[in-house]
């Protein structure tokens, strides 16, 4: 190891560290309480994991609940193992990894896209970005929410940015080879193959994640105007990933092949094409969606502060400044020349903003609660990066005229709030409030801790009120109570002496039955 690689370890230790811990504290802090309850859909992966856990094994899909990628549900199962708890904070370990993830691969990859080798004010410039970006999202009430639900889309960001960031290392490597620093080609190969495997896993996440090959085409051909690289090396590159990534994904591919009704799952219900306007839904998804990020977010109490912005304010300013001026130095010649000298932060800030766009499509084509912070959970990495760029370019203006202590001094303080905001945001104003619990469905769980006290001699009654997708015949809200109660198939059912009935079959309980009803609040 040489010495620059040395000097870039110790400048890295401090600066990732803080970040885990930020990332660590809010994935993880208070997860038995914060969030309350425990979704049906998250109830439903649960079950999933069980059923892994009793015989099943892992599997690539569920068909269950509208069909879903298999690969959160066999993690949740050896979290389970490991915890031996039937617990919902149990279940939502599995984002917290995640959530980590997603702030580590963010400060890796911007920093690895940014860094030049070339000095020490480069490899400065770089680390500052990366910082930021990733901690704007480390203390975004967005990214932290998701970290602490049991939803597999947490996987889709988390596994898109660690592909990207393997391939810029993979193509810098290549770009080194031909400079006065050679590097050995097999490891720009082995950045490849890990490249093409992780993205590969990507695609037993999440659907929106089908959208992604428009945005990794992109960044190959972007990285080879950036690093000029001749365009056989691009397609040799390009070959390896896309073998590597497409022998991981196979197996979920042959089981479409076999069940191509559960490849396209409820999204033909959810298109703006089954409404009647859909051009006009389609503007107005666009517009709700973008002005989800700085005007007004997702209504929904489950994933947001109900109509709260997904950006705190000076994280959007710092945004907007970003997403300004990459637009100044495309349609501005002066402003090109100026960003001469920033090259490469140009072209992260071109691609930050194609991710951003291509973000949105999963979420504008859909026609169910839109503006939706869930559907639009790829972008979170492209959109605190820009961020990330946006406050690079104010300290960059800034430092001509203000002192670096005094700089340094409000950015230290800045960080504190943005840190005490998140707690704040996430712990007291929404964990605490009723709405949420309802969202959560947290009577249900009251309801199957109640059960658990029963005796099975006696017969317990769940009448289940509240409609919705229908597994093995009883709509899917019963699954919480379900997995908290362990009877998540008939013969657990009988063997605890649980039934679960709907409302027309309500008749037909013994009059000497304990009996729970499940109900839309």
């Amino acid at each position: 190891m040489n010495n620059h690689s040395k000097e870039t370890i110790r400048t890295l230790i401090i600066p990732l560290s803080i970040l885990l811990i930020i990332s660590a504290f809010f994935s993880f802090y208070n997860l038995k309480n914060a969030p309350p309850g425990l979704y049906p859909d998250e109830a439903m992966d649960g079950t999933n994991a069980l059923q892994v856990i009793a015989g099943a094994g892992p599997q690539v899909f569920f068909p269950q609940n509208s069909g879903r990628e298999g690969l959160f549900m066999d993690l949740q199962a050896v979290a389970l193992l490991v915890f031996g708890q039937r617990e919902p904070w149990v279940l939502r370990s599995v984002s917290g990894v995640f959530g980590i993830l997603i702030v580590l691969g963010m400060f890796l990859f911007i920093r690895a896209f940014l860094d030049g080798d070339v000095s020490a004010q480069k490899s400065s410039q770089a680390t500052f970005i990366a910082y930021g970006g990733a901690f704007f999202a480390a203390t975004s009430f967005w990214l932290i929410n998701f970290s602490r639900i049991g939803f597999r889309a947490i996987m889709a960001p988390a596994f898109l940015v660690w592909t990207v960031y393997f391939l810029v290392r993979a193509l810098k490597n290549y770009r080194q080879k031909h400079s006065s620093q050679p590097q050995s080609s097999t490891r720009g190969a082995v950045f490849l193959l890990m490249a093409g495997v992780v993205y590969g896993l990507g695609m037993y996440s999440y659907i929106a994640y089908r959208v992604t090959p428009l945005l990794i085409i992109f960044l190959f051909l972007l990285l080879r105007r950036l690093y000029a690289l001749p365009w056989r090396q691009i397609m040799r590159s390009f070959i390896i990933f896309s073998s590597a990534a497409f022998l991981t994904a196979l197996p979920l591919l042959i089981y479409f092949i076999h069940h191509p009704a559960d490849f396209f799952g409820r999204t033909s219900e959810l298109s703006i094409f089954a409404t009647p306007a859909p051009w006009q839904e389609l503007f107005s998804n666009i517009l709700k969606t973008a002005g989800m990020l700085i005007v007004s977010g997702d209504m929904n109490w489950r994933q947001n502060i109900s109509g709260s912005p997904a950006l705190f304010w000076p994280v959007a300013l710092f945004f907007c400044i970003g997403f300004g001026g990459m637009i100044a130095a495309l349609v501005s010649h002066s402003v090109r020349v100026q960003y001469r000298h920033y090259r490469q932060i140009f072209f992260l800030a071109i691609f930050m903003v194609v991710w951003t766009l291509i973000s949105f499509l999963p979420v504008i084509f859909s026609n169910e609660g839109i503006p939706h912070a869930l559907r639009s959970i790829l972008m979170i990495p492209a959109v605190f990066g820009i961020a990330g760029i946006g406050v690079y370019g104010a300290y960059d203006f800034l430092r001509d005229t203000i002192s670096f202590k005094i700089l340094s001094v409000f950015g230290i303080l800045s960080g504190v709030g943005l840190i005490i905001y998140a707690f704040f945001s996430y712990f007291i104003v929404w964990a605490q409030n009723p709405a949420v619990a309802d969202a959560f469905n947290a009577r249900s769980v009251a309801i199957a801790r109640q059960i658990d006290q029963i005796p099975t001699s006696l017969p317990t009654y769940v009448v289940v009120n509240i409609p919705g997708t229908l597994v093995d015949g009883i709509p899917v809200s019963a699954q919480t109570v379900m997995f908290m109660t362990d009877t998540y198939n008939t013969a657990l059912q009988q063997q605890k002496n649980i039934h679960y009935v709907t409302e027309a079959d309500e008749k037909n309980i013994p009059a000497d039955a304990a009996v729970f009803y499940l109900e839309e609040q």
